[in-house]
This record gives structure tokens, sequence and C-alpha cells, in this order.
């Protein structure tokens, strides 16, 4: 589980036709006074009630006077409905009448009304024939519009190369959309090689026009090292751009760099605030991320049913990883009362989403039985389609359970993920979503095999959560959680791996830590022998403690991690008959969480599959 990075939004379709906003800055085809034009248009669209030049009354005046300028400025007030309602009859009606004048803009708006379906049939015949109009008067939104039919299939037979000529045309008119269609097909690879150098040149030139979405994209490029060398302070830069733009993709992104310390120190408090203002526009991403923080306790007090409510947010929005974790919860009875089926109905429709960990714990919860009949039918079913969209943890699984992988739906899968590049429009950008995924751990109790017996096996435990939680590199299970089931389960010995690695699979770990203390003493100065803790007479100078630990992969049973580590801590400072046993104390519990940083330190530079 980890944080999420913006995506592709959803509202992909439509929207990516270049709207009235976007305006040809710098075009040779119409002169100053054209661009002037345009330039009163998007001041009325952006706050018409504060424009002298707009005012409605005298606007509808010339436009009823047969003004073709008018009336083109008047049906984009209806359309966005700014200073008027929004009556799409009434923006076709003027820009109709326009068009009539052969007013070249209104050839490109009625054309994009009926791309849209915005009060008349949806028809792209009409709007690639209107488009074409406006296209052979050199109109660079036309042009680019229909580079997006053609590179969509919207309305024609798909066409990259025609998508491309279309956008170098309007490029060439240093239209900003234009430049960003041009770096999504470089990026993709479509009708032309796959070139992230092109790509990133033809961000940078719409950056260059303050274009927030190519902002973003480039900030995008640098925080992943696609076609540059990655430079977390650059992609800072970029997000930070994009969000003084207003685009409020680029906010959950940037929350992200700072709630994981990425070109900038770490700041959870930093991190929420942007959060909740991308969450405030209910941005699906955001809100999920508030809830992980809620449940990590990330910068805020953990707060199961906070996380809990946001995670129900983004899921209204069919947000896969937040129908995956609100499974988890319920699955777990995190903040919850614990309900499998309630957890089986989650991972269902977090599957139905594409989520491979939605999936897995699906397959999981079919192979187990929880909360409905068990079905190992279902189980592999699922589990192949979690492998063959990459989950090593399904993978591992069908290895275990001697189940072959569905070979066929693997390669499906590689023909069909083309979402993880950067992309040209407003409401298309890079999948990001590859922010650190973190191994799921569950640390069991240890067992105490030293001499004395009198070791503290369950405060070794307590240090070894509390010292993987400093890394941030692992996301654990809560030890309340395992407690139940294994009180539930009747799972009392974890010497054997085989038992380690059925509880956690029950439990919804990937890996199980465990193991025992062998040795626990002290030695005197100059003694030359070890004596016990007990009934010791004399000062302790020396202790030491060794501690057996092993990670163990669930799906397998096989043992991924094995080692000794031995902690020593040393008071030479002279004490008292009465202060003894505290000393010693105190002396064998550094000296045990000097073991206990040795075992993690070698844990976190391992690589574990996920």
């Amino acid at each position: 589980m980890c944080y999420r990075k913006n995506g592709r939004p959803a509202h992909i379709v439509m929207l990516c036709f270049a709207l009235i906003l976007l305006l040809c800055v710098g075009s040779v085809a119409y002169g100053e006074g054209f661009n002037a034009v345009l330039k009163k248009a998007a001041r009325a669209v952006a706050s018409p009630k504060h424009d002298e030049d707009f005012n409605f009354s005298s606007l509808m005046e010339r436009a009823e006077r047969g003004d073709a300028e008018a009336q083109f400025l008047l049906g984009v007030m209806y359309a966005r409905g700014h200073g008027v309602g929004q009556d799409y009859k009434e923006a076709r009606k003027w820009w109709e009448k326009a068009v009539a004048q052969n007013y070249v803009p209104a050839f490109n708006e009625l054309g994009l009304m009926y791309a849209q379906g915005h009060g008349v049939k949806q028809n792209y015949k009409k709007a690639r024939e209107l488009f074409e109009k406006a296209a052979a008067k050199n109109y660079p939104r036309a042009l680019s519009n229909l580079g997006f039919m053609y590179s969509e299939g919207y309305g024609v037979r798909q066409d990259y190369r025609k998508a491309r000529e279309y956008y170098e045309k309007a490029a060439a008119l240093n239209y900003a959309p234009a430049f960003k269609d041009l770096a999504f097909m470089y990026a993709q690879g479509h009708g032309v090689r796959q070139d992230y150098n092109k790509a990133r040149e033809y961000y940078e030139k719409a950056a260059a026009q303050n274009d927030a979405n190519a902002l973003y994209n480039l900030g995008i490029m640098y925080e992943e090292g696609r076609g540059v060398r990655q430079d977390y302070r650059k992609a800072l830069e970029y997000y930070e751009k994009a969000v003084d733009l207003n685009y409020f993709y680029a906010l959950n992104n940037l929350a992200v760099m700072y709630a994981q310390g990425h070109g900038v120190k770490q700041n959870y408090n930093k991190a929420r605030e942007l959060f909740e203002k991308a969450a405030a526009l209910n941005d699906a991403h955001a809100l999920y991320n508030l809830g992980f923080m809620y449940e990590e306790g990330h910068g805020v007090r953990r707060d199961y049913n906070k996380a809990r409510e946001y995670y129900e947010k983004a899921a209204a929005q069919n947000y896969a990883h937040a129908l995956n974790n609100l499974g988890r919860m319920y699955e777990e009875g995190r903040g919850v009362k614990q309900d499998y089926k309630k957890a089986l109905e989650y991972y269902i429709k977090g599957a139905g989403n594409g989520n491979i960990y939605a999936m897995t714990n699906l397959a999981r919860i079919y192979e187990n039985g929880l909360g409905t009949k068990k079905d190992m039918k279902k189980a592999l079913d699922f589990y192949r389609k979690a492998s063959a969209e990459g989950s090593a943890q399904a993978r591992k699984a069908l290895i275990r359970l001697k189940a072959p992988e569905d070979k066929n739906a693997s390669v499906a899968t590689k023909t069909q993920k083309h979402a993880s590049s950067p992309s040209s429009n407003n409401s298309r950008s890079i999948l990001a979503d590859n922010a650190l995924i973190k191994p799921r751990v569950a640390v069991i109790a240890f067992d105490d095999k030293s001499e004395e017996k009198n070791a503290p096996a369950s405060a070794i435990m307590n240090m070894m959560i509390s010292e993987l939680h400093k890394t941030g590199a692992f996301e654990l299970l809560e030890r309340e959680h395992l407690d139940a089931v294994m009180n539930e389960r009747n799972l009392l010995s974890m010497s054997d791996p085989s038992t380690a690695a059925k509880l956690g699979r029950i439990a919804g770990a990937q890996y199980i830590i465990t193991g025992a203390i062998t040795l626990y003493y002290y030695s005197e100065k100059g003694s030359g022998f070890l004596l016990p803790i007990l009934g010791a007479a004399t000062q302790a100078k020396t202790a030491y403690v060794v501690i057996d630990a092993r990670i163990i992969d669930v799906e397998t049973g096989k043992i991924v991690y094995a080692s000794d580590q031995t902690g020593d801590a040393t008071n030479k400072a002279k004490t008292s008959i009465a202060n003894y046993n505290k000393m010693v104390g105190g002396l064998l519990g550094m000296a045990t969480r000097n073991a206990v940083e040795k075992h993690v330190s070698a844990m976190k530079s391992l690589t574990l599959e996920i």
C-alpha cells in the first residue's frame, strides 16, 4: 500500500477536444485583430461581469444587427453559462448565424457541439465537416481537433499518420495543445517511433506558453526519469508551476512528493494540506491518499474511521485502490466490525476495476473460504488474472498451488499496457501510479531459547516492529490483528515455517518475520566467565544478546532471510547494589535494541518481491 499519484483522469473522451479557453497565441493566420477577438472571448469566459467589453445588452444589440464577431461571442457566453444561463440551443443559434457569415472560429465551436452532443444529437461526421472548413482557413484549434479525431478514431478510421499531420500544422502556428498532442504521440509511439526526448521537447514548447498540463507532464517525466535523468527537484518545480496555474491534478502529485520526501524535506503537514485542496475538488487520488494518511498515522493521529470515510468517497468514484483498502479494513476489522462478506464485496468491485491487489486478495479469500464457500477454481482464476497483470504475490501463489499461469492472458495484458506514458490534452496525463509499493510484513512473537529462559520475547517483537516502521520500507500488519487471528485459528507455535506461512496467508501478509533469542546474558569486567542475570551480587559491566531472525515468504513457505545478530552494551560507571538490577536491565535492553537494529538494517537492504 502506498500513496497514489494522479494518472489518466476519468473524464477522458470528449473534453480532449480543444475548448474555447485554449487560444491560438501567436497565430499568423488572422493577424493581431483576430487574436484580439479571441483574447476578448477568453476574458468574457473568465469573468464577464468585470469586463466592460462584454456587456450582454450591447453584444445582443450588435449581434441582432448582424455583427458576426458579436454573434460568435454571444454564443460563447451561452455555451459556457457566463453572464447568462447556460443554453446550448441559444449558443448553437448564434454560432450558426456567425457560420452563415463565414466567421471561422464559429465553425470550430459548432463542430465541438456536434462532437460532444451538446444541444444537438452527437454527430461526428458533421463535426468533422465543420472542423475541416475551419482547418482550410488554417485555424489551429480546428486542425488540432481533426488530429484528435484521427488519433482516437472518432467518426473516422483511426489513422496516426493523418493525426500527426494535422497536429504538426497546428504546431507550426505555435498552438500549445498541438505541441502536447505531438508529445503524447512520441511518448506512446503512436504512428512514430517512441521517443521520450522528442516528447519532452514538445512538452517544453507548450510549457513555454504556460500550459499547465504540459508543466504537469514534465514534472512526471523528471520524477520518473522518462527520457531525462531523474530529478526530484525539477519535478517539484514543474508541479508547483502547474499548481500556480490552478491545475488541480498537480496538487495531488505535489502532495505525494512532500509525503515521500522526494526533492524536498518530508513534510506530512504540507502533504495533507495539498491533499485536502485536491480532495475538495473531488480528486479520487487525493481522497484515497488522505485515507491512507489517517490509516497509517502519517502526520496525523491514526484514525480508522476517518480513513474509512475518505476511502469510501474515493470508492464512490470506483477508485480501485480505495475499494481494495476498504475490503482489507473489513477483512481485518480495522475501525469496523470484522465482516468477511463485506470484504468480499469490496474485493470483487476492486478486482472488477482491474486492481491486482484486490484480485490477489479475492483469490486468497476464495482459497481460504473466508466469508464465502471455499472455491479453488475461482481462487486460481483470480490468481492467474493478477499474475498476468504483474502481481508477484499472485505468481508465487500459483507456484505454491502448483497451478500453471495463463500465458495467453499474460500476453494479452501486455499489449494493453499503454497508460504509463506522457499525454497531451488537459484530460490526458501520465499514469504515475508506481509510487513506492511496500512489502506487507507481519512480525510475530519470538521464542525464548536462551539458557536462562528469562528473555523478554514480546519486547523484542515490539522493538522489531518499531525499528521496521522507522525505515518506511515496509507496510506492517498491526499486532492486535495477528493476535486475534492466532487465537481464532489456534496457531500457537511459529517455529515451523509452514505454520507461519499459513498465518500470513490468513492475515493478508506477504512476509512473516519471526525468530528466537538464543543468548541473553551479561559479563562482569575481568571475570573471565559469563554470569546469568539472576542471582548475581556484583557490578555488571557488559550485556550480550543474540537474536536469530527469519523472514518467511507466506506464499511459498520459503525462508528468504535468516541471520544471527549480536548486540552488546557496556557500562563503566560504578553502581550500588541497590541500583544493580536496574542497571543490568538497562544494559540488556540496549544490547537487545542493538541486535534488532542490525537485523532491520540488513532487512531493509533486501529486495523482497511484492
